[in-house]
């Protein structure tokens, strides 16, 4: 695209915004210049792109993460919508995982990170993916307990019922146009956006598990796996052994007690034999 003009003893071509060239043959514009679904904008011999919120970057490349107060922990919100295995995945890519929030103040900041980057996504009713499961009960992706109703940690965050035998999947959403964020279980197969989290380091490196127990991380957080006998939060709670008189103590003592018995009558009955 541009204007030809003679030039003896040959010719110049004065090219069209967003085309470079001697013929003006380069579009600067072509698919996929901008990124991640980012607008390009053509301007006289270059280019520019108008990225969405999730991302930045001359070619909106760079996924934007935003950091906490502590400098500990940086967030990706994303609006797209995928299935949760999609934005598991997607969380990955960008060396994170699906967020996983265990205190109120990264549901807080969390709540304050999505209205600054997506101001309408309250008065849409956005849904958001965040990083828990239901599998065999609900359980964040570093393999710890969710609060849930039934587990007798009933967690005010929960909007609805956490028990719906078809919504395995964990996401975030606003009720009615309210000022929080608020947990709702859902079927896993729905298209949503997602919210991921990462750290630079290994949330293992300078874990707190006690007594041998195995540390499993995912994205900022972290969470022990006990061995046999052991029980908190850091493993370090002795598991108390059965109380004495317990069915398996009366059963051990029913299989010692009736064998020496019989051997005691076959003994009798020998020995009366014998006398006689």
């Amino acid at each position: 695209m541009g204007i030809c003009s003679i030039n003896p003893p040959g010719y110049i071509c004065t090219c069209g915004d967003g085309y470079s060239g001697t013929d003006c043959e380069t579009d600067l514009c072509k698919v996929g210049t901008c990124e991640n679904e980012g607008t390009c904008n053509r301007m006289p011999g270059n280019f520019s792109c108008t990225c969405l919120p999730a991302y930045e970057g001359r070619q909106c490349s760079i996924a934007t993460f935003s950091l906490n107060t502590q400098g500990t922990c940086a967030i990706h919100v994303n609006d797209n919508g995928v299935p949760f295995e999609t934005a598991k995945s997607n969380c990955v890519s960008l060396n994170g995982a699906l967020l996983i929030i265990k205190d109120e103040n990264t549901q807080h900041w969390t709540e304050q990170v999505v209205q600054t980057i997506y101001p309408g996504s309250k008065a849409a009713g956005s849904i958001y993916w965040i990083g828990g499961q239901n599998e065999t009960g609900w359980k964040w992706l570093d393999g710890s307990d969710i609060p849930t109703s039934s587990n007798g940690d009933g967690f005010q965050n929960w909007l609805q019922s956490d028990d719906a035998s078809t919504n395995k999947c964990l996401s975030m959403t606003y009720p009615f146009n309210n000022d929080t964020l608020k947990w709702t279980n859902e079927n896993c197969e729905i298209s949503a956006g997602y919210i991921c989290e990462r750290t630079d380091l290994d949330p293992c490196r300078n874990h707190t598990c006690q007594n041998g127990a195995k540390c499993s991380s995912s994205g900022c957080h972290y969470s022990c796996v006990c061995p046999a006998g052991f029980t908190g939060t850091d493993c370090d709670i002795v598991v108390a052994g059965p109380p004495s008189g317990s069915s398996d103590d009366i059963w051990i003592a029913i299989g010692i007690v009736i064998p020496l018995c019989i051997l005691l009558a076959i003994g009798g009955y020998m020995f009366y034999k014998r006398r006689k």
